[in-house]
């Protein structure tokens, strides 16, 4: 049986061999490699370079890579320059390099007469030019830009010399300005950070970071392991890893659509979904290794004085924060994620920061019908806070049962339930608390700027809400001076 078997396979294997599709093109007996295209516009094109009569190229007809420019595959991309090891074939290639397209080789004597004759034209030409008497300003302007044409299309700069300064500037200057008009009306450049690297007011404006060297700063924390990246689809190969990174945080600080940012980099829509979602995943990825929860030493080191004054054990400032979402369809999601406060569809996510304005917690979302107890009940904060520290928190966080085991202090307003009014002293330590408190939300508000999270997040991005938070609530901790003028 086993070796009927072992026939079997090599039987099979001898027929793939043996039916593996030759190339189409005319005289060419390679192993064909590309495929030729659905689309039938392309497919007659195809068939029409192949020169071949009533040539109809079936579903398997297949051409080398002989038949095929440099340029027509994506090895070194004009926008990026990023060399790439694999080869793909362009969508807009078109075969063109067969036997009956080959130039001849010229014959050296004819090329060596060729430039004999060219040679002595030229020294006419200069004869005659300088005999001619001179004419009027427009008459003279109009022959030496006809002198210039026919230098040009010799090509020879021994005799140009011969010319004064002041004419061979007049005469180089002209096409040199017209050759650059022409180029800039034709080019068009596409999105890429190189663009912006003097333009401090353009980064700050599609990524948050404030200059250009601070955007190297942040893409440095990740660079050093972009060879290790995964993509979510396909691999990209037009747009290099810098300029991947550009997207990404131009995607979460400015919330463009996918077709914009298509149009923007010069990419197809569902690549700018597949970097975007590949890009948060690998930044969540390494930058969760950071340890953002400073040490008790640090946090009163960096307390500013009016903290001290209020309280020197104080190790965090907690608050919750909401993001919409698009309506579910599932009547249970929509259940689970309808925020009463907020009257909507939301994810729900616990923030800290320090006295000093770090941002140094951040839980994973949440659906919007949890509570703030339980958001914390669910996080991992209670190993994080050591005994003897204090902790701020808004009035909805009634906590103190959780952490008093650990000896945690949490500090919030007092509730005026089953009292007509609160007495004077505790008025103004209330007022003291939501004083203190009032810098996290500040911090909140800062991660804010970030568009996508105050747009309604679409469905598609729910299951990577925690780390595109994570992501911008990261982003706000690389700014300078958070929370400015502190009092």
């Amino acid at each position: 049986m086993d070796f009927f078997n072992c026939f079997c396979l090599s039987s099979l294997f001898a027929a793939i061999i043996v039916i593996m599709p030759q190339c189409s093109a005319f005289n060419c007996k390679n192993r064909g490699v590309h495929l030729f295209p659905k689309n039938s516009k392309r497919r007659k094109q195809w068939e029409s370079a192949l020169r071949i009569k009533n040539f109809k190229a079936s579903d398997t007809a297949r051409l080398c890579a002989v038949h095929f420019k440099e340029e027509d595959y994506f090895g070194k991309s004009k926008y990026t320059n990023y060399e790439t090891q694999a080869k793909f074939l362009r969508k807009t290639a078109v075969p063109s390099v067969f036997c009956f397209t080959e130039a001849k080789p010229e014959n050296p004597a004819a090329l060596e007469r060729q430039h004999r004759y060219e040679k002595r034209c030229q020294k006419n030409l200069f004869q005659e030019s300088f005999e001619v008497e001179p004419q009027p300003s427009t008459s003279s302007v109009t022959s030496m830009y006809t002198t210039t044409d026919i230098e040009l299309d010799i090509g020879h700069e021994e005799e140009v010399n011969t010319l004064n300064n002041s004419e061979e500037a007049c005469v180089c200057s002209a096409p040199k300005f017209l050759s650059k008009s022409t180029q800039i009306d034709h080019e068009y450049v596409y999105g890429s950070i190189n663009r912006y690297k003097e333009d401090d007011k353009s980064i700050k404006f599609y990524t948050g970071f404030e200059s250009y060297k601070k955007f190297q700063l942040v893409y440095s924390t990740v660079s050093p392991m972009v060879h290790k990246i995964r993509y979510y689809g396909n691999n990209v190969i037009n747009l290099n890893t810098e300029d991947q990174f550009f997207m990404t945080m131009m995607k979460l600080k400015q919330n463009k659509c996918n077709f914009e940012l298509s149009k923007f980099f010069n990419v197809s829509q569902s690549t700018v979904s597949n970097i975007f979602i590949t890009w948060v995943n690998f930044i969540y990825q390494l930058w969760t290794k950071i340890d953002i929860w400073p040490s008790k030493e640090l946090v009163q080191y960096y307390m500013p004085s009016h903290f001290k004054n209020f309280d020197t054990n104080l190790r965090v400032i907690l608050d919750g924060t909401e993001i919409k979402v698009q309506k579910p369809k599932n009547p249970k999601s929509q259940q689970a994620s309808w925020s009463s406060y907020k009257h909507a569809n939301t994810l729900k996510i616990l923030v800290g920061a320090t006295p000093g304005g770090l941002l140094s917690y951040c839980s994973q979302a949440y659906a919007g019908s949890i509570s703030d107890g339980q958001m914390v009940e669910r996080s991992d904060l209670m190993t994080k806070c050591q005994s003897g520290d204090s902790l701020l928190a808004d009035r909805g966080f009634t906590i103190q049962d959780m952490f008093i085991d650990k000896y945690v202090t949490v500090r919030i307003p007092a509730f005026l339930k089953g009292k007509s009014q609160l007495p004077g002293l505790t008025v103004i330590k209330d007022r003291e608390l939501a004083n203190k408190r009032v810098h996290i939300e500040r911090i909140i508000g800062l991660t804010k700027t970030y568009k996508i999270l105050t747009n309604d997040l679409d469905h598609s991005y729910i299951p990577i809400a925690s780390k595109i938070f994570f992501i911008c609530f990261m982003s706000c901790n690389f700014r300078e001076c958070i929370m400015k003028n502190i009092k």
